[in-house]
Parts: C-alpha cells; sequence; structure tokens
C-alpha cells in the first residue's frame, strides 16, 4: 500500500523533513510483552530533522477506555454465572480483557514518563513536538496545496513549509523495539 506525505521545508535555510517520519512498527518490549508506542511528528536537534516522538497524552482516553472495559468485563462475569458461554463470547471477553491489561500497562507507563518524552531515532529527551499546522493532502489534485505550518525551526528562526510530496510511498516496514524507559533495543542483524 502506498501512502501520501508532506515535505516539510524551512522557508529560511531550506531544511527539509517529511511527515513520514512516523511510519513504521514501533513497540516496547516489558516483561516478554510487546505494546505499541505511540508517537507523534517530533523535531529533533541531535537529528537536525523530524523525526518520529513518543507521545503521552491519550491518558483521559484511557481512564474512559478503562471504565467502559471494566464495565464490559464486569457483564460478561456476570453472564458466566447464568449462561454456558459461546465461542464468541469466550473471545469477546478475552479481547476485552486483553484490552484491559494494555491499556492498565499504558496508562501506568504515561504516568512514569510523561514530560521524558524520547526521540525515537536517537534517544535524545530534547526532541520537542512539531506543533505546526500540516494541512491534510488531497492525493487526487494535482494542485499543491502548499501551506505554511507555524511551526519555527529551532535555531534558525525560519518556518516549516508543508508541501505535497508528489510520490506516494510504499516502505519496507522494520520493526523498531524499545524499553519502557524509551531506549532503542538493537536487534541482531539491525542497526
Amino acid at each position: 500500500m502506498s501512502m501520501p506525505c508532506m515535505t516539510l521545508e524551512c522557508d529560511k535555510c531550506g531544511a527539509t523533513g517529511s511527515t513520514s517520519a512516523t511510519w513504521g512498527e514501533y513497540a516496547y518490549i516489558d516483561g516478554g510483552e510487546e505494546y505499541s508506542v505511540n508517537r507523534i511528528l517530533g523535531w529533533c536537534p541531535d537529528c537536525a530533522n523530524c523525526v518520529p516522538l513518543e507521545e503521552f497524552g491519550d491518558e483521559e482516553r484511557l481512564i474512559t477506555g478503562l471504565m467502559e472495559a471494566v464495565q464490559d468485563t464486569g457483564g460478561y462475569l456476570r453472564k458466566r454465572i447464568v449462561l454456558f458461554l459461546s465461542k464468541s463470547s469466550v473471545q469477546r471477553r478475552n479481547y476485552t480483557l486483553n484490552k484491559l491489561e494494555e491499556m492498565t500497562w499504558r496508562l501506568s507507563l504515561i504516568r512514569e514518563r510523561k514530560g521524558t518524552e524520547k526521540c525515537l531515532r536517537c534517544g535524545s529527551s530534547n526532541a520537542q513536538e512539531f506543533s505546526g499546522g500540516i494541512p491534510v493532502h488531497k492525493s487526487w489534485s494535482h494542485d499543491p496545496d502548499i501551506a505554511a505550518t507555524g511551526f519555527k525551526h529551532p535555531g534558525c528562526g525560519g518556518e516549516f513549509i508543508a508541501i505535497p510530496n508528489p510520490v506516494r510511498l510504499s516502505l519496507v516496514i522494520t520493526p523498531n523495539y524499545y524499553t519502557v524507559d524509551g531506549d532503542r533495543i538493537i536487534t541482531e542483524g539491525r542497526d
């Protein structure tokens, strides 16, 4: 599958990056379990580029999801006493319990690590969220929708301009693994 992306170019110094920086498979490894890394587009001064940046801003959504999952699980447990569970009911319950476990794990991670987000390329804590607005790329349009993002290039002062990339990208995805502290785990055969 191919996807459109935006090239981000500083209007002062010409530095470039891409919204495709966050694409890929990113996972924390904790106790032998794999958990998806939530990430956003960031700017890392150490990499001098747009990078994937850990993102811990979904605490409220997780708390709401946990409350709903607990209510859902309670319903399954009550039904179990009364009814013989069908295979689909067991699968639904197991799915809900797994989601509950993952949300609990993620909420714990957020509470421990919020404010210590790292660049997922180099591990720097100096990275910051790309807080500019990136227009939605209309892949069917032939007219480039070039737009100012409002994000100032750190250290330069120029502004990043979003330019639709006319080439749709299809990447070979290699997994990236991290400890719960955001440190990259080097796997054999990979950088």
